[in-house]
């Protein structure tokens, strides 16, 4: 049997829209590791809650409740839903609240997602539409499965969710720039957390430039991370524009599919 939300954590402060939230919110259960560096709460709520206003309550909680300590707040959320709620419905309203969680998760998920069309042949039955490209045909998996987890098992729902191809559309080679650079977010920033893990295992090393955590790696690590934020802000802005000789002739192509 779960408890108000209160009940569980009756001295944490937050805004009034976030308080009154949570005040309709039921906490199911808490739950942290042996070492007590990850604490997992589980809620249940009658009221859509968005992305951000979740991050926002675990950053609180462990601002507040868990200074000084080197723990990571996680908060899974399940909602129950009227039956007015469709998935269509459902799309409608927290459409963008995907969108951002996607974009902390994966930004080619993000672009995916971004430029879909959407459509609902079936009531069970959620039908994405993109442009066709590399990038996007590899990805197709890993956003049905991240789709279908925030509809069925947050939400209550019983969809599937099918991804299309369509072809002409749009400035294909722009959007197919859009999703390399993506792509190259990726690799870049499993890089930075392959060079930030092996710097905190080998600080034997540090300050010779030589072992694992020496100043080499660490001076990498920066460089990569300013690097990541710098095709960040590329894939956001599309890129700019290139001239037909810069795209090799490629034309118009299809416009890359997107994904949230």
């Amino acid at each position: 049997m779960g408890k108000p939300y209160f009940e569980v954590f009756p001295t944490l402060k937050l805004d009034k829209s976030l308080h009154d939230l949570l005040e309709q919110t039921t906490v199911e259960r808490v739950s942290a590791t042996s070492r007590k560096d990850f604490l997992r709460i589980y809620i249940s709520s009658e009221r859509l809650i968005r992305k951000r206003e979740i991050w926002q309550v675990q950053e609180e909680i462990k601002k507040q409740l868990f200074s000084g300590v080197n723990i990571t707040v996680m908060i899974y959320e399940r909602f129950i839903l009227s039956p007015q709620y469709s998935p269509a419905r459902l799309m409608d309203v927290y459409r963008e609240s995907i969108l951002e969680e996607l974009k902390e998760y994966s930004h080619i998920l993000y672009i995916m997602f971004k430029n879909s069309e959407i459509s609902y042949p079936e009531q069970e039955h959620i039908v994405l539409t993109a442009p066709d490209t590399v990038p996007a045909r590899s990805m197709e998996q890993e956003l049905i499965r991240v789709l279908e987890k925030i509809f069925n098992e947050r939400c209550g729902f019983s969809v599937s969710v099918t991804v299309e191809y369509a072809e002409g559309s749009g400035d294909g080679a722009a959007d197919e720039d859009e999703q390399k650079i993506a792509l190259q977010v990726a690799e870049i920033s499993a890089r930075v957390r392959d060079s930030r893990e092996n710097a905190a295992a080998g600080n034997a090393g540090a300050g010779t430039g030589a072992g694992p955590g020496g100043t080499g790696e660490k001076r990498k690590a920066r460089q990569e991370s300013k690097t990541v934020a710098a095709y960040q802000r590329k894939a956001e802005f599309g890129g700019g524009q290139k001239t037909q000789t810069e795209r090799g002739g490629r034309g118009n192509r299809a416009a890359c599919r997107t994904v949230r």
